[in-house]
């Protein structure tokens, strides 16, 4: 389950490397570049801080939150079922200690109804399980859909061509950084929905 906590950052993180490669018309390479042309395309780039982006970002605050609380409740579920097998095994061997099976059949209903017991409990976290990281796949399609298409708006707008992930690159002048513009924008068209 950490594991699935990390990807869904790594999952948010790696949606800036191809965010705004689209184009408005075609653009041709040019073999040597002037130092003009190197700031006219650097004009086109930048770069956003995932980490802090993950972190400000109120639907990836909430998706997180909404994953704690599954994760939590998984934990909660799991320790009750431990708990109640365990309390039908300390039954069993009383019994058993205590000679109060009177006879071969008894023991093994009780036997088979602890197997069962442990069984359906394994079943049980199994699916959970599964249901969390269904979930956890779900919000992570989420958040870097309303990203993208966040990006999409704000790369036409303001006529970049490549958004970035700072954790990309060994170095970004600051100057180049939108995180926080970012930030603002989603977070101002995010209207919270409870479930």
């Amino acid at each position: 389950m950490k594991f699935l906590n990390r990807c869904a950052f790594v999952a948010l993180a790696t949606f800036a490397l191809t965010a705004c490669s689209g184009h408005q018309g075609k653009q041709e390479s040019k073999a040597a570049g002037t130092g003009a042309d190197s700031a006219a395309t650097l004009a086109g780039i930048r770069y956003i801080d995932a980490d802090s982006l993950a972190s400000q970002y109120n639907l990836a605050k909430d998706l997180n939150e909404a994953f704690l609380r599954s994760q939590e409740n998984f934990e909660n579920v799991g320790k009750q079922r431990a708990k109640e097998i365990e309390n039908m095994e300390r039954t069993i061997n009383s019994k058993a200690q205590n000679n109060q099976y009177l006879n071969q059949q008894a023991y093994e209903a009780d036997m088979k109804k602890y197997q069962q017991m442990a069984q359906a409990a394994q079943k049980q976290m199994a699916d959970m399980e599964a249901k969390i990281q269904e979930e956890q796949l779900q919000n992570i399609i989420q958040l870097n859909d309303s990203i993208d298409n966040y990006l999409k708006i704000l790369c036409k707008e303001k006529g970049y061509q490549v958004v970035l992930k700072k954790d990309a690159t060994f170095y970004i002048d600051p100057k180049y950084d939108i995180t926080d513009e970012v930030v603002k924008g989603l977070n101002a068209r995010y209207v919270k929905v409870k479930k």
